[in-house]
Order: C-alpha cells, then structure tokens, then sequence
C-alpha cells in the first residue's frame, strides 16, 4: 500500500534516522517541525500537517525548558485523525511506562525508577499519553525503548510485550522496525519493548 506519512518529531534522536529512512523507500512524507512554527501542542498545526496522510509516525522528544507535552500532544494527534479518517499511529516511548501484563526484570525495574525520579512530570505525561491511547478507536502501536544509539546499524530486534530485553536500539534499527508495522497488524493496540542489543 502507498502510504504519506506524517512525521512527529523528525529531527530528534531517533526522527532523523526515521525520516531519510522513508525517504529512502520513497514514501511520501509531510513533517511537524518546530523550526517552521509548528507546535504539536495547537491542534490546527497537527490537523494541518495530517492533511492528506495515512499514517502517523511519532518520535516525539520533550523540548527542553517547556512542560511535559506528551499527553496534550496525543490528544491532538488522536482528534486530527479521526478528523481525517486516518486509523495507523506508531509512536515511541520509554521503557519506564507500565501496561497491563508487565512482566519487568529487576533491572528494567531499576532502569524505570531512576528515570521516575529523575524526570518526574514527563514519565507521568508518557504514562497518560498510554492511557489515551489505550482508550482510542485508533489503530496504535507504542514502542517501548531503552536508550536510543544514533547509529546507521540495522538488523532484527528483540521484541517482547512484557520485559526490554536489551539496553540500547539503534534508531536505524528502531526506524525499520516502525516503518515495518505500517502494514504488520501483529502489535496494533499494544506496546511492545524492542532493544538491538
């Protein structure tokens, strides 16, 4: 299937590598970047830029120095695409966010309690963005990730519903395995963890 893309967060860790990677494929892109004024915090902007898409692919970042955006972000994104018809949302999160059948090692644990304590009101913010997806007629899949490598390395990843089975992804990597679950119905409405290594 032909797709247009909408990109959130295209030139972040893992939104680089995810962008030249459907550019790459020659799939048809249509980008929210704040350097052109747009904020996926004012849904006109987010309903603009999902004009004419059939998917959404978010690699949302926390701008530094604002309020934890993600859950008001979400919103947004979720009401222009049911404004739009548009039913495929793949986002990515960390691994510090808990969904039902959680079966996490001591150390994915330990991981998820530091970032906790360290960055309070964002991972209360992921933790709502979940719950707003978890609660929408969209067809969404968020990935759950340890610590991003912006390396051009590629290859199968560990992929579990339950525990991260790795410390870092590679966003090259991590970007095939999200343009992958365009047309792989295998973790709609779910959230697995996916690590390289």
């Amino acid at each position: 299937m032909q797709h247009t893309i909408a990109v959130i967060g295209g030139t972040g860790k893992a939104g680089q590598f995810l962008v030249k990677s459907l550019e790459d494929r020659g799939v048809n892109t249509r980008l929210l970047l704040r350097k052109n004024g747009h904020d996926v915090c004012r849904y006109e902007d987010v309903y603009d830029v999902l004009t004419g898409c059939t998917a959404v692919l978010s690699t949302l970042g926390q701008p530094k120095g604002a309020p934890p955006i993600f859950e008001k972000a979400t919103a947004n994104i979720l009401r222009a695409m049911e404004a739009h018809g548009i039913r495929r949302y793949i986002a990515v999160t960390g691994l510090s966010i808990n969904v039902p059948g959680d079966k996490k090692s001591l150390y994915t644990r330990m991981r998820a309690k530091m970032m906790k304590a360290m960055f309070p009101g964002i991972i209360r913010s992921k933790q709502l963005e979940y719950r707003l997806l978890a609660k929408s007629n969209a067809d969404w899949t968020l990935i759950r990730l340890p610590f991003i490598v912006q390396a051009n390395i590629t290859g199968a990843l560990k992929v579990s519903e339950t525990d991260c089975l790795g410390k870092k992804v590679y966003a090259a990597a991590l970007a095939d395995f999200m343009i992958a679950q365009l047309d792989d119905k295998r973790y709609i409405k779910r959230a697995p963890f996916v690590a390289s290594e």
